[in-house]
């Protein structure tokens, strides 16, 4: 599992009173406490699962590809 070195996670706060960490680097939610003082023991000893890695590694790949694309002008789409 990737370890995070130094990385700050961000936090959320719910409306039922408790907090979320989430890893910048997977995105998963790594816990939810009530009390965000607990949030650091817990995002210290987080492990991104691989495979989730991999997968948004390919989502952003692609979504770049895209973004990358020149637009096609309607002249240029159209069918004779």
């Amino acid at each position: 599992m990737f370890m995070q070195d130094s990385v700050r996670f961000p936090h959320r706060s719910n409306k039922d009173g408790s907090f979320d960490s989430i890893c910048p680097a997977c995105l998963a939610t790594v816990i939810s406490v009530r009390n965000e003082q607990d949030l650091p023991r817990h995002e210290a000893v987080h492990g991104c699962d691989p495979l989730r890695l991999a997968q948004l590694g390919q989502l952003m790949s692609k979504r770049s590809e895209r973004s990358e694309r020149p637009e096609r002008s309607a002249a240029e789409t159209s069918v004779s």
